[in-house]
């Protein structure tokens, strides 16, 4: 194949217009291009429209955080349950109800430390009793001994006073 092969010509009809006074303008218009320059493009062009769809349509379906901001991380607690494990912890599961009542400011900061902790990670905890499912990807809340918890806030450098019981 030539040069003169390759390109093609486009030549459009001859338009005759009147300009000034009467005198006939003769214009012709021609147009050049290489045909597998053109072919080159439109491919290109198509290849880049097809991986758009089918990038924007299955991007979800990574799991990748959302550009620029963190996403919530949620945790479930299902505070019976807790308690239930803080009351066995403390030789409490089958006693009546005063010892129990007498333990119940220590269950609470018990809680807000179990809290604080959960904050400091990042997490938004919901009460079980308040879902209707739970997705595998919710972590779930569960019972951590007294002085890991306290060692764990210490380690992520909590200095809260978890003792004085405060209501906002």
């Amino acid at each position: 194949m030539t040069d003169k092969d390759d390109k093609k010509e486009i030549t459009l009809p001859e338009v005759e217009a009147p300009v000034g006074g009467g005198r006939k303008a003769v214009k012709k218009v021609t147009l050049e291009f290489e045909l597998e320059k053109v072919l080159k493009i439109a491919a290109g062009a198509l290849l880049l429209t097809i991986v758009g769809i089918y990038g924007y349509k299955y991007i979800s379906t990574f799991k990748m955080p959302t550009f620029g901001t963190d996403t919530p991380r949620i945790a479930v607690m299902n505070v019976s349950e807790i308690r239930d494990e803080f009351l066995r912890q403390n030789n409490l599961k089958n006693s009546d109800e005063r010892e129990i009542a007498k333990l119940e400011p220590e269950f609470r900061i018990y809680t807000r430390k179990l809290m604080a902790l959960y904050r400091l990670n990042g997490f938004l905890v919901i009460d079980s009793a308040l879902t209707f499912s739970i997705p595998s990807s919710v972590k779930i809340v569960t019972y951590i001994d007294g002085d890991a918890l306290m060692d764990e806030l210490k380690s992520l450098g909590s200095n809260e006073n978890f003792n004085e019981v405060t209501t906002q």
